[in-house]
């Protein structure tokens, strides 16, 4: 099977996120403003490709889902919230101890998240314009993604490591593709 590999590279050095903020609500309080500049590094693409592994947003709150066994996940979300952002996120486990929710709560952060990166499992994607980075800053985003989303295993008679991503967005399968 034969597919174009884009060779472009294009660094960049910040984002701004309230760049996607499309409508300003009336109601409840004000949140605190994001950031002017977010910095385009390790962090930042961690950050991103959890969330798309593990993200989901509510109308006034960002939330990851994780397993019983991934608290370290949490709290790396937890640090990046407050470094990147500076924004707490609290750590909830689950009554019966069945998955680990990291939740930050700002209603300007939810829609920005939402329009950069999709909203719902079917429609999520990686920034469009973190494809032309760097193959050295691209191995960070996919490396988050499949913390999330991914499997690693030796098969039968291998003695090599596998790692397979499985997604049901038809967009990142294809940004996936591409990086890898």
């Amino acid at each position: 099977v034969m597919h174009p590999i884009d060779d472009t590279v294009r660094a960049f050095t910040s984002v701004d996120l309230r760049t996607y903020i499309r409508t300003r609500s009336r109601k409840g309080p004000k949140p605190p403003a994001l950031p002017e500049r977010i910095s385009v590094d390790r962090d930042l693409l961690r950050f991103v490709g959890l969330w798309v592994a593990e993200g989901s947003t509510h109308r006034a709150y960002v939330r990851f889902s994780f397993g019983p066994s991934e608290m370290h996940f949490a709290e790396d979300v937890q640090t990046m919230c407050r470094r990147l952002l500076g924004l707490s996120a609290g750590i909830h486990v689950r009554p019966r101890g069945d998955g680990i929710e990291v939740t930050c709560c700002h209603a300007y952060l939810a829609q920005a998240m939402g329009e950069w990166c999709g909203k719902g499992a079917e429609f999520k994607h990686l920034p469009f314009e973190f494809q032309d980075l760097p193959p050295t800053q691209q191995r960070v985003l996919l490396d988050a993604l499949c913390d999330g989303d991914g499997t690693e295993f030796i098969p039968h008679r291998s003695r090599h490591q596998h790692r397979s991503y499985t997604t049901i967005s038809r967009t990142l399968a294809e940004q996936v593709v591409d990086i890898v």
